[in-house]
């Protein structure tokens, strides 16, 4: 059988992240099936993560995860996370030896994107049951995944490495900035690079996995006359163990930056390291 594929590295036209980002979405869109060639590299890329994501749980395309790369260390990330949610196995390129096991593996992998392609779809036993996928509502897809825009709500920088939260007044598109407006009334520090300014949504628990970059909340402050009126400060901080408890998951981890990277450790109620956090407590990362 002859396949029509769409591959980002070859039909990307645009430099610049917007325009990939819809040429990437109008890819996924079209697509009767996701080939994923996953590895512990394409775990921890931002990039390979957010299109990963917004295939498999905004769009609930049918994939096929491919694993290639040096080891099966992506399992404990996100992406694994999805895998296993989605109750597939994963087509193995690592025990490949001789032409022969490469020509059998594309058999493999021929076969599983048949039962999604093909006309007749036999029951898989997978979660992606036999629904088919709800229609594609761009507004209401991509409300995660997407990039902030003005109007919404965020978690913002402010200095050295201190997040606060805000709402986005107007972006600029010539520099990559976002206006800003403290929640606090902080006249100061209102205009952000876009890496560094991330949707205040909660995330799915399978949003989050050890590896994953998160904003954490750690350390309040009261209001300055004049100046703000307090609040919370967050801190972009790293996964490193997921505990299931009661049904749920916390997850603990540690800061991305410390204080050789100019990082502001002195205020009242800094330690390196959180625990028992849960995603009512945490926010994704912009994808820089």
């Amino acid at each position: 059988k002859k396949y029509r594929v769409w591959l980002d590295v070859e039909q990307l036209t645009s430099g610049q992240a917007s325009g990939m980002f819809e040429q990437i979405t109008s890819g996924l869109v079209n697509s009767s099936c996701v080939l994923a060639f996953v590895s512990s590299e394409y775990a921890k890329s931002d990039n390979c993560k957010m299109e990963f994501q917004f295939a498999t749980k905004s769009l609930r395309k049918p994939f096929v995860p491919i694993c290639v790369g040096q080891d099966m260390g992506w399992e404990s990330s996100v992406i694994g996370a999805l895998v296993t949610g989605a109750g597939h196995s994963s087509i193995s390129l690592l025990d490949v030896q001789s032409e022969e096991d490469l020509m059998q593996k594309i058999e493999d992998i021929i076969e599983r994107v048949s039962i999604h392609v093909a006309g007749d779809k036999p029951d898989t036993g997978s979660a992606l049951g036999s629904e088919a996928p709800p229609a594609y509502d761009e507004g209401e897809v991509i409300k995660r995944g997407r990039a902030p825009q003005v109007g919404d709500h965020v978690i913002s920088h402010h200095f050295k490495h201190a997040y606060f939260t805000s709402t986005i007044l107007s972006f600029n598109k010539d520099d990559m900035t976002y206006y800003i407006e403290w929640d606090d009334g902080d006249p100061s520090g209102r205009t952000q690079k876009y890496n560094m300014v991330a949707l205040n949504i909660e995330p799915d628990e399978d949003d989050v996995g050890v590896g994953e970059r998160v904003f954490f909340p750690q350390g309040s402050y009261g209001g300055t006359d004049g100046n703000n009126t307090g609040g919370m400060r967050y801190h972009e901080g790293i996964i490193d163990s997921v505990e299931e408890i009661n049904g749920g998951k916390n997850y603990s981890g540690y800061h991305a930056q410390g204080e050789d990277d100019n990082k502001w450790v002195t205020y009242r109620g800094y330690n390196y390291n959180f625990s028992g956090m849960t995603t009512k407590e945490l926010r994704v990362a912009p994808n820089a």
